[in-house]
């Protein structure tokens, strides 16, 4: 059982040629000793528990990475092993969140652990259930770095891939995409 994907002590794989059970596309979540399926791409719940705080980060995951997902369960489905996932891929190089600020309209300015300031947007995730506190810009405000992350709550945070793939290296560029 390859896993694709570890972020904030969950465990994300796929089985190959597991398509007998639950006879849809999906994968496997483990956190601790608990355990979900989840079908792909829509993130409907097909069996197990795991803390509904780590459920509702792996179903913005999910939306956000569906394609590569559905991609990967292509391959595994077909038996193939060297399927790529890219979150796993970097995430062995990705530099950590060192500092972090709010600055205005959903805008973050990052100090990455490689030296790099970038800007993260907010705006394009206010839409995704999980991150809809955040539409509230002073609760934005209340952001803490934990474990090389960004987070607001026990339930709300970013992890260091997306931040550090997502940001753009200017404010300028962020405000040439929103």
């Amino acid at each position: 059982m390859p896993v694709i994907s570890m972020f904030y002590g969950i465990i994300v794989s796929m089985h190959y040629l597991d398509n007998k059970q639950h006879h849809v596309p999906h994968l496997h979540a483990r956190y601790g000793e608990e355990e979900e399926v989840y079908e792909i791409p829509d993130g409907k719940l097909l069996a197990g528990s795991i803390p509904k705080n780590k459920a509702k980060l792996l179903l913005a995951r999910i939306e956000i990475h569906k394609d590569d997902l559905m991609a990967n369960w292509s391959l595994a489905s077909q038996g193939i092993k060297s399927f790529y996932y890219r979150s796993t891929q970097i995430s062995m190089i990705n530099p950590r969140v060192l500092k972090a600020s709010y600055l205005e309209n959903y805008l973050i300015s990052i100090t990455f652990s490689n030296g790099q300031i970038k800007y993260f947007n907010l705006k394009p995730y206010l839409h995704y259930p999980i991150y809809q506190p955040l539409q509230d810009q002073s609760f934005c405000a209340k952001l803490v770095v934990f474990n090389g992350a960004i987070k607001w709550d026990s339930s709300i945070d970013f992890d260091p891939d997306t931040l550090y793939l997502e940001s753009k290296s200017t404010n300028e560029d962020i405000f040439i995409q929103s």
